[in-house]
């Protein structure tokens, strides 16, 4: 599917992301996980780093990407390509899990009078 794809530099890597919706908010919840800090506690779940590392997925358009379609996104910032389907569909996939996770969670307040 040919999609939107932005890229910026972090500091410490190129941040890409896909500008249309679901993928968008789908990439950013997994980016929040990514990037969360406390061993790992987003939207007020501590996920630990083990589960961290099984959920979070990394979207890396140069690894499926055609040279001169990433060439072109990589020198301007922005700009489409095919992204394949199975990857669309993992992003999907693993935000739904982070989201799981979030909504079986059990408030701590919670567990310590239960």
């Amino acid at each position: 599917m040919k999609l939107t794809i932005t890229t910026t530099d972090r500091g410490c890597g190129n941040h890409c992301t896909i500008l249309e919706e679901p993928y968008a908010s789908a990439l950013a919840n997994i980016d929040g996980l990514a990037h969360s800090p406390n061993n790992r506690t987003y939207r007020g779940v501590r996920f630990g780093s083990g589960l961290a590392g099984k959920l979070v997925i990394y979207f890396s358009p140069w690894q499926f990407g055609r040279g001169d379609e990433w060439a072109t996104i990589a020198g301007a910032g922005v700009g489409t390509m095919d992204v394949p389907q199975p990857k669309l569909d993992a992003i999907i996939a693993a935000s739904a899990a982070i989201d799981a996770v979030i909504e079986k969670a059990v408030p701590a307040q919670a567990r310590a009078t239960t």
